[in-house]
């Protein structure tokens, strides 16, 4: 009789130790497929009834062969190696986001499916381009620059720039010098045309106001009168 047998006995029935019982078994007509696979390990196989052998799921686990998990984390929600904490009073998760570096928070979100910017405060000393790599911010430097943040600058770049001061010295220089004429040009032609002025109106006044002169014979001291146009 099969009545309140385990999975147990049933597979020592199988494994040819009881071969009354496996007989017994084979031509009777209880179904026994839910206990196929043994419950999936999570469970117990038992005799429902006269006819039907189920599976008596363990805590946590469902399924007519106790195949299903419905803890929260189950499904694996948590992304980026995020660990899934179970709240097993009201049936739900939290993710912890990985921290592959301790007091960082790289990841964040409710999934952890957010990352962090690494290259956020990293500059390169603008001389470069900061990258992800392997969650750690690495400097791509620009042509003429290296170091570990693009800090420090080639021969060739500090000949160019040492060329390029000598450059502008030059050309302030000339400019101003430009500049400085144009300035003296403009006061020199100021003061020319200041006395170009005045000597054009005091010869106007000799002009209009002419002196004459009057000899009277026996005299020796001339006449002279002004006469108003």
């Amino acid at each position: 009789m099969l009545l309140g047998s385990t999975i147990q006995e049933i597979q020592a029935i199988f494994n040819g130790q009881n071969i009354k019982a496996l007989t017994n078994l084979m031509t009777s007509n209880i179904e026994m497929n839910d206990c196929l696979k043994n419950c999936s390990g999570n469970g117990k196989c038992m005799l429902i009834n006269n006819i039907k052998y189920g599976c008596e799921c363990n805590e946590n686990y469902a399924g007519s062969s106790c195949e299903i998990n419905i803890l929260p984390c189950w499904s694996n929600p948590c992304k980026n190696n995020g660990s899934c904490i179970n709240n097993l009073i009201n049936r739900t998760y939290t993710c912890e986001c990985f921290r592959p570096i301790k007091e960082i928070i790289l990841y964040y979100g409710q999934y952890c499916e957010l990352k962090k910017d690494i290259c956020e405060n990293e500059t390169c000393s603008n001389n470069g381009k900061c990258y992800d790599i392997e969650n750690k911010a690495e400097c791509k430097c620009f042509s003429k620059y290296y170091g570990e943040r693009c800090e420090n600058e080639s021969n060739e770049m500090k000949a160019i720039k040492s060329t390029i001061k000598i450059t502008s010295i030059v050309a302030i220089i000339v400019l101003s010098l430009f500049f400085l004429t144009l300035i003296c040009i403009d006061i020199s032609n100021f003061f020319c045309c200041n006395r170009m002025s005045d000597k054009t109106a005091y010869n106007r006044k000799n002009i209009d106001n002419p002196k004459r002169f009057v000899y009277v014979v026996g005299h020796s001291q001339s006449l002279s009168e002004n006469k108003s146009l």
